[in-house]
């Protein structure tokens, strides 16, 4: 059972983050079916499956948003938009490989510091991307 919970998950980070990230995000956003999104992830949910927060931006501004399940099971605290996740080692792939995508189209550097995103970590301006 948990070796399909990881596959779904999986699934379902790789189609996201494959579209949201391809150059044709101009024709995902007028081929996106919101309500088979939503079907398939309540489906996840209902069957215990999974749980997170998805966004699809285009543009620079979300497109889409969808959460299921708990960021915190033993509270029953629900998981929302504004949830925060703990990157785990399976996202450190996908966050790379966008890393690598944005420094492909110059709109960043592994050279460049994280100050420019993040000013009030303790020394962000000596941490580099």
């Amino acid at each position: 059972m948990i070796k399909n919970y990881f596959k779904v998950i999986f699934a379902c980070l790789l189609v996201v983050f494959t579209t949201a990230c391809s150059s044709q995000i101009e024709e995902f956003g007028e081929n996106f079916n919101r309500d088979k999104m939503d079907l398939f992830f309540s489906r996840i949910e209902k069957q215990n499956l999974g749980m997170g927060s998805i966004s699809i931006f285009k543009n620079c501004k979300e497109d889409y948003q969808y959460s299921f399940g708990f960021i915190d099971v033993e509270n029953s605290i629900e998981a929302n938009k504004n949830s925060k996740y703990r990157i785990a080692s399976v996202t450190k792939a996908f966050t790379g490989t966008m890393i690598m995508q944005l420094v492909e189209e110059s709109k960043l550097t592994l050279e460049t510091t994280i100050d420019n995103y993040f000013p009030e970590i303790p020394n962000a301006k000596k941490i580099t991307v």
